[in-house]
């Protein structure tokens, strides 16, 4: 995990205010989120227009939230001035059973912000692999989802803002190979007590 600059903390806290104040979109069509009823998740930057072959257009909330646009772009940039990207995904008390990013392409950026307990980011590296767990809140992970098996854990109480930055990969693209295994993406995402907290 990589620890944020004291500018990036600045924003970080900005970021959560806009987050905590702003009313969500209350519509959910991702189907692999988790039940909860008080989930919402929407993306900025490119998305997918499935009514034109899968053609990448800009999302319609770049326009309905641009200053979380725009301060979430900058948080990046604070943090990763060469880190290309084309997407943001901002997940509300989500959950996700272990899966791949299908549409991505290259590594992504992940980070939690907000007042929460439970929730985290889970990394399957390998076939053999029980999951890592990673406390990311006002924390980094850099990794491509493309390639690793990955989930998260269930929040316990408070709202915990998952934001990920990632490149959606052209319509058409090969998908590349991938970590992990059938059996493993069925798994639930749970750590082994004695496996250390990162």
């Amino acid at each position: 995990m990589e620890e944020p600059s004291d500018a990036e903390r600045i924003l970080m806290t900005r970021v959560e205010t806009m987050l905590k104040e702003m009313k969500w979109p209350s519509r959910v069509t991702r189907k692999n989120i988790g039940s909860d009823p008080n989930r919402r998740a929407f993306a900025l930057g490119k998305v997918y227009q499935y009514d034109r072959p899968r053609e990448l257009v800009e999302s319609r909330f770049n326009r309905v939230y641009p200053e979380l646009y725009s301060a979430l772009t900058r948080l990046m940039r604070l943090h990763a001035p060469t880190f290309r990207f084309n997407s943001i995904q901002l997940n509300a008390n989500v959950h996700t059973e272990p899966h791949y990013d299908t549409n991505n392409c290259g590594p992504s950026y992940a980070i939690g912000l907000g007042r929460f307990t439970g929730g985290g980011l889970v990394l399957y590296p390998d076939k053999a692999s029980d999951g890592v767990r990673l406390r990311n809140k006002r924390r980094w992970v850099h990794f491509n989802g493309a390639t690793t098996l990955h989930g998260s854990i269930p929040v316990t109480s408070g709202t915990r803002y998952a934001i990920i930055f990632f490149t959606r990969k052209t319509p058409g693209a090969r998908s590349p190979r991938r970590s992990g295994s059938s059996r493993a993406r069925r798994r639930s995402p749970r750590t082994p007590r004695h496996q250390r907290l990162r």
